[in-house]
């Protein structure tokens, strides 16, 4: 095996019988790891991804961050023991605040944003997020991210007083609550001031998993332009809309159930996500997914659940081994990550067990990733 390049394109070729020979058997992910060439950025690239904010050295400090900040919460996993029920009436709320916010729904972002500071909030201050507190506390979140989000956002209390309600009488269908704290605008105002308090003013939705799947899109696309064959690159480009859907709409299916945690982190759900996104638009086989050391009772048995899940999709995608290395390759460079770890944060997505072919546990229209 060897690379050439060419016109800033790094091609991978089978070059002699012997390498032939050498692929007998072998999946993609095994030729990556005994033959690791890394793709090739030029300086041009470099400038470019500088100028997007996904350069390779922005991700690796941004991860670091969010690592120092899960740490501080230790005990986000406890959020299992937030009832499951409240969970998903908070995550059908803040869905509902958001279609009212947006008539024409341009981004899906502060709904990630908002269910990620409200898992911090009911470990850190669980007061805060008790059923009392929700309606409050839910509003406050979603306001405050709109003024992060959209600078000068005027939204009157008045236009949300129906959601309101609603969500009053389904919490308290639930459990039996004797009054709600006040959702007025002084209350809102100050419950700003205690959500940002309890957080230590450190939280920022850049750690959320959407904001990851976003950098991770905009790598491979941008990188690919250069660093894959014209066939691929029309292959990625003719899917990517489609890629990007199930993968928001996968994504919302997860954090609607699970919290973020040191062992899942935003960061680790955004890459094993994209790895299956790749598999299910036929970009990659499902045989990419398997390490070199896994028998074969064993890998269909961690395949399942992504076979059952995925609606019975066919993954023998009939790409060649070169073109499934090239992908692999490129999945390394606009992840950040070595192929062993993007092994580990798909299967542990597969864990998750919420990977529906259409994956959209809440009426809301999803974001298209038509701009990149």
């Amino acid at each position: 095996f060897s690379s050439r390049l060419r016109g800033g394109r790094v091609c991978l070729k089978l070059l002699s019988a012997h390498s032939i020979t050498l692929q007998e058997g072998m999946t993609a992910t095994a030729i990556l790891q005994a033959f690791p060439e890394p793709v090739v950025i030029t300086d041009e690239m470099s400038d470019r991804l500088e100028q997007l904010g996904i350069q390779c050295e922005f991700l690796m400090a941004e991860g670091q961050r969010e690592s120092d900040t899960l740490s501080l919460f230790k005990t986000l996993g406890e959020c299992r023991d937030w009832q499951q029920q409240v969970r998903m009436m908070v995550g059908e709320y803040m869905f509902q605040l958001v279609a009212t916010a947006f008539t024409t729904m341009v981004d899906s972002k502060i709904w990630f944003d908002a269910m990620a500071m409200m898992d911090l909030l009911f470990v850190r201050h669980g007061s805060l997020a008790s059923t009392e507190a929700l309606p409050l506390t839910c509003t406050a979140v979603f306001r405050m991210l709109l003024k992060v989000d959209i600078a000068g956002v005027q939204l009157p209390l008045s236009g949300f007083n129906y959601l309101i309600e609603m969500f009053h009488e389904r919490l308290h269908q639930l459990e039996e609550i004797q009054a709600f704290e006040e959702v007025s605008e002084a209350g809102l105002h100050q419950r700003e001031v205690e959500v940002l308090q309890a957080l230590n003013w450190r939280f920022a939705g850049r750690f959320s998993p959407h904001t990851w799947l976003e950098k991770i899109f905009r790598r491979f696309d941008t990188i690919g332009e250069e660093s894959m064959d014209p066939a691929l690159t029309q292959s990625w480009q003719s899917t990517k809309v489609a890629i990007w859907e199930f993968c928001v709409g996968a994504l919302r299916g997860i954090v609607l159930v699970n919290a973020c945690s040191c062992d899942l982190s935003p960061r680790k759900l955004a890459n094993g996500l994209f790895f299956i996104g790749l598999i299910h638009s036929g970009l990659l086989s499902l045989d990419a997914m398997r390490m070199p050391s896994q028998c074969e009772e064993e890998w269909q048995k961690l395949s399942f659940p992504l076979r059952t899940n995925c609606g019975g999709t066919d993954f023998r995608n009939g790409r060649s081994l070169d073109e499934e290395v090239q992908v692999l390759r490129m999945l390394e460079t606009a992840t950040c990550c070595n192929v062993e770890e993007l092994h580990t944060s798909a299967l542990s997505v597969v864990n998750v067990n919420v990977i529906p072919a259409q994956a959209d546990p809440v009426a809301a229209p999803l974001v298209h990733f038509a701009s990149v």
